[in-house]
């Protein structure tokens, strides 16, 4: 997963369309580079992302981490019970898969499922009963730190601890507060200066 979240930071993704989908051509066939055209690059640069952070995988992690960002990629173990329907079932963890969550509810992760042989069933409902470590074993989401945030991490200058722990604990709009706190109290420093 962290070499995904780090091609989309250098590279972005590439819109579905466009791409070779053919997963029984050879894999040296399949990733060729040539196959890839200066329009695929340059489609693909208006999707990078600024920055990535990973999550909890547990039920109440994980719908934090959609409910700040509206987004979260996972890694999950599944079976047979999985594809094919609306609402899977978790029985063996056999195949890795990604998805990617985008709602929830007090029951339910809402997801989409590109992979399912029946374009019906690319919107599913994951019982939060299933979300647990045999099933779900990574989950990372793009964040936009706030510009004050990401200065200091390019400029090496030192991030208060309270920022740093608000960010790695996904409380990034505790971040962002004490970044506003920060600034309004370096503004009237500079005023009685």
């Amino acid at each position: 997963m962290t070499a995904i979240f780090k091609w989309l930071e250098k590279f972005g993704a590439d819109d579905y369309e466009p791409l070779e989908n053919d997963v029984t051509l050879p894999l040296t066939t399949y990733c060729e580079p040539s196959a890839v055209t200066p329009a695929m690059d340059e489609n693909a640069a208006a999707s990078k992302i600024n920055s990535y952070a990973f999550t909890g995988t547990d039920f109440a992690s994980l719908c934090q981490a959609i409910y700040q960002n509206k987004a979260v990629l996972i890694l999950i173990k599944c079976d047979d019970g999985f594809w094919g329907t609306s609402t899977p079932t978790f029985t063996n963890a056999e195949d890795g898969h990604f998805i990617v969550a985008y709602g929830y509810d007090q029951n339910y992760l809402y997801i989409v499922d590109s992979a399912d042989p029946n374009d019906n069933f690319a919107l599913k409902a994951i019982d939060k009963q299933y979300v647990t470590p045999q099933f779900f074993f990574e989950a990372g989401t793009a964040i936009v730190l706030p510009p004050v945030v990401k200065q200091a991490l390019t400029t090496n200058a030192p991030v208060p601890a309270s920022v740093t722990a608000a960010l790695t604990t996904g409380q990034l709009s505790l971040a962002e507060q004490i970044l506003q706190d920060i600034e309004a109290a370096l503004a009237l420093i500079k005023q009685e200066i």
